[in-house]
């Protein structure tokens, strides 16, 4: 997922999510 998260333009959002 964290893969994921990185390849995402807005990672910053996802991570928050994820975490």
């Amino acid at each position: 997922m964290a893969t994921v998260t990185l390849a995402l333009p807005h990672e910053s959002e996802t991570e928050s999510v994820m975490i």
